[in-house]
This record gives C-alpha cells, structure tokens and sequence, in this order.
C-alpha cells in the first residue's frame, strides 16, 4: 500500500517545487474542496498516475499533513514569527479585558471583553492552565508599513504559543 508521503513526493515530482509548495498551502484555505487550479493538477497528476486517486476530501487531508509546508508547519511558522514579536511583560487577564470592553447594542445591553471576539477570547482562556502566561505581541514597523501589521495577545506554555488573539491589523 502506498503511503501518503509517497503520494506526496511523486506529486511533487509530477508538478515542480514551486506548484507543490502553493498547492499545499492552498489546501488551507480551500475548505472542504480543492480549487480550481488544484483539481487541475490533481487531475493531470491521476490521469498519468490512475493509481493515486482518491477523493478530493482526502487529498486535502493528505496535503494538510505535509511536515514541511501543511498546516502545522505554516502554524509553528507562525508561531515562531509572534514568539520575535512579544513586547512587554506578563499580563492579568483582569488587566486585559478591562483594556478591551466593547459597547455595542448588538452584543447586548452590557459591555463584553474583545466584542466580537468575546468567544474566541473565552475559548483562548479556556485552554489556560495556572501556570500559563500572557504576553502582549506587536509586529515590526515595517509590516505597519506595507500594511502586514498584526497586535495582539499570546499565550506562553513554558515558553511555547498556545493560542493568540489577534485585536489590530492592518
């Protein structure tokens, strides 16, 4: 049986670095169906190779899991890129959300941490644990600049990002 990584590396082959890189990282924001230009390849790629095909669900599933350029990879990316980017020190939660109470008639009659954000705040800290920290991230002038600029909050397990939250970007 042939495995993923084998499927893999013989599409990459098939297609160049370059298209491989791009096809992969498309799969992320392709939901749950390949793009255009993903069927395309894809389609070129069984048609000399009828032996790989399979449903688009699991060539997504298959592409995601690429070590080098699939989803975990592109979120240890980053990762790393927030972890260069903490300014400032440990922050109170208290402390935080006072920074962030957002009035609007559409969120209810009283204000509510982050706004719209609230539940993905509330999910952020429901995966804390006592010895979890915060720290506030902001990235270099020159991602303002070319209007890149992201601001936000991370959370640090033993030096390592859980989660974050985005508030500014441009």
């Amino acid at each position: 049986m042939t495995t993923s990584a084998e499927i893999r590396r013989r599409f990459r082959e098939f297609v160049g670095e370059q298209k491989y890189q791009k096809f992969v990282v498309t799969c992320q924001s392709s939901g749950n169906r390949l793009r255009y230009l993903q069927e395309d390849a894809w389609g070129e790629f069984t048609s000399s190779h009828p032996e790989f095909s399979t449903s688009n669900e699991l060539v997504l599933k298959m592409f995601l899991a690429c070590p080098e350029f699939g989803k975990a990879a592109r979120q240890k990316t980053r990762d790393q890129m927030i972890a260069d980017w903490l300014i400032g020190p440990e922050l109170v939660i208290d402390e935080i959300e006072s920074r962030h109470m957002v009035h609007d008639d559409r969120l209810g009659d009283l204000p509510v941490s982050f706004g719209f954000q609230h539940d993905q705040w509330e999910k952020l800290k429901s995966k804390m644990n006592d010895s979890d920290t915060i720290r506030e991230f902001k990235s270099p002038p020159e991602s303002w600049a070319n209007m890149a600029g992201r601001q936000g909050y991370a959370v640090l397990r033993n030096e390592t990002i859980i989660g974050t939250i985005v508030t500014l970007m441009n």
